[in-house]
């Protein structure tokens, strides 16, 4: 089962990941690739968020 979390605001607690990708999506003009596991982000340059 994935780890919830309950942001300020938000009626249900939502998983990581999804709160990750929510991110994801707002930093897609910043060149962000969108994640498909937490293990797995990087941005177009190479580097990984995980390192």
């Amino acid at each position: 089962m994935p780890a919830l979390r309950q942001p300020p605001g938000a009626e249900q607690p939502v998983a990581f990941d999804d709160i990750m990708v929510a991110l994801g999506e707002l930093d897609s003009d910043r060149g962000y690739i969108r994640p498909t596991t937490t293990s797995d982000r990087k941005y177009r340059s190479g580097q990984s968020l995980d390192a």
